[in-house]
């Protein structure tokens, strides 16, 4: 189940005093694949921050992944070495050749191989030979298309692939797998064709031949390993920030235009900025009430910011500016050619939008509940962060938002009460 991986994975953590494995501790385990109503699956995936202190030339791929697959070692399905002629090769020149007829055989020299190679001409064809244990031809694939998984391969993870038998370890008995293997691959962007030889070699040929050389020679363990050095985090970080002031500075000139007054500009943004913090700090709170009773009646976790966050605080923005909106311009409505809204135009049009805000916020709210109670730990935090966004955006709109459209000089801050010219009042106008 979900819970038993993410405890044996937390306790990895716990009795480590390597400050690296020791993240552990607040790993985020989710399911992979199908699941049961109950959390049990054959797949997960952990999430593990890089220490506060890490280096920027410094990696956690290597402990943590020898920590997890240690702690596993028996439920693992674990990808055992495959040795074949020339495997210790770092060149492969002897094994790989250029596909350059519509049959395999024809390309390899094997005329008795019919298999066609038609949708991989201009590409490379890689020889396995001796293969000890022999391997199936599931086995083969499998093998190259978790390797394509990983992050020394993404430059070519997308490229087709199909791998023929060559030669059966055992003619008689087929069950055994081919003891001789021949796997296609091409590269649309640098067929043979398109290339010269040195650079089919370089870009085409070596790194095929090295992929599959890593599949079948490693042990492999784990399905997939994505690591993100501090560097690049703070290269999204700084990212994010500008993209965040470009949107602010567009939402203020998209208002000044629309509403033309900048005060409803920066009230707009005030209030979407508060939504915004409030989210945050509830997240920081999460990180400091995991584990207590509360968090656990709440189904309350460590919930770190990640891409479903990111997704729940931009939805969030996009509610809050629409709900903002619609009662800045019922003010606009009601002050009519004033230059500036009293507290009486600003009333009435809180009075006039409350129903629709309730309406809304709540049927929205309901149907973040149920995503939150019954979505399960990967949309959970997505599911808290706009639960949180959407009561705060609720309240600022009304709160304050609206209030800073409001202008002194236009009326006593009486509801219902206005300046006359000397100093006299007029009749009140209900609140």
């Amino acid at each position: 189940s979900r819970e038993a991986v993410e405890a044996k994975v937390h306790q990895i953590g716990d009795n480590s005093t390597d400050p690296i494995l020791q993240e552990l501790r607040s790993a985020n385990v989710l399911t992979v694949g199908d699941s049961t109503p109950d959390g049990q699956a054959s797949g997960f995936q952990v999430k593990v921050s890089n220490p506060a202190q890490l280096a920027s030339d410094q990696t956690v791929t290597e402990p943590l992944v020898a920590a997890v697959a240690g702690a596993f070692a028996d439920s693992l399905d674990v990808v055992k070495p495959v040795q074949f002629a020339g495997s210790d090769d770092p060149e492969g020149a002897l094994y790989t050749q250029a596909i350059s007829s519509d049959t395999l055989g024809a390309s390899i020299g094997m005329p008795a191989i019919k298999d066609s190679s038609r949708d991989f001409l201009g590409g490379v064809v890689v020889i396995l030979k001796d293969l000890q244990p022999p391997v199936t031809i599931e086995e083969a694939e499998t093998r190259i298309a978790r390797m394509r998984k990983q992050p020394d391969f993404s430059a070519i993870s997308s490229r087709p692939t199909q791998v023929v038998g060559v030669q059966l370890a055992d003619p008689a008995n087929p069950a055994k797998g081919w003891s001789s293997v021949a796997v296609m691959v091409t590269e649309p962007a640098a067929l043979l064709s398109k290339v010269d030889a040195a650079t089919w070699e370089r870009v085409v040929a070596k790194p095929e031949w090295q992929l599959i050389q890593v599949a079948f020679t490693s042990k492999l363990s784990l399905d997939q390993v994505n690591s993100f050095s501090p560097v690049v985090a703070a290269n999204l970080a700084a990212t994010a920030i500008v993209a965040i002031i470009v949107s602010l500075i567009g939402m203020i000139l998209y208002i000044w235009i629309r509403f033309a007054s900048f005060r409803y500009s920066m009230a707009t943004i005030v209030a979407v900025s508060f939504n915004v913090l409030v989210c945050l700090g509830a997240l920081a709170l999460s990180l400091r009430i995991d584990g207590t009773s509360f968090a656990k009646m709440s189904l309350m976790q460590e919930f770190r910011i990640d891409l479903n966050v990111i997704a729940a605080l931009l939805t969030i923005i996009g509610y809050s500016l629409n709900d903002t909106i619609v009662i800045l311009d019922r003010i606009r409505e009601n002050k009519g050619k004033k230059l500036f809204a009293s507290w009486a135009n600003i009333n009435n049009a809180i009075n006039q939008t409350f129903s629709r805000t309730l309406m809304t916020g709540g049927t929205t709210l309901v149907s973040a509940t149920v995503l939150y109670l019954y979505g399960g730990p990967a949309i959970q935090p997505f599911a808290f962060t706009f639960i949180v966004g959407l009561l705060a955006g609720t309240v600022s709109s009304v709160v304050i938002a609206a209030p800073m459209t409001y202008f002194k000089g236009q009326d006593h801050p009486v509801f219902g009460l206005a300046k006359a010219g000397s100093g006299g009042v007029v009749n009140p106008t209900p609140a």
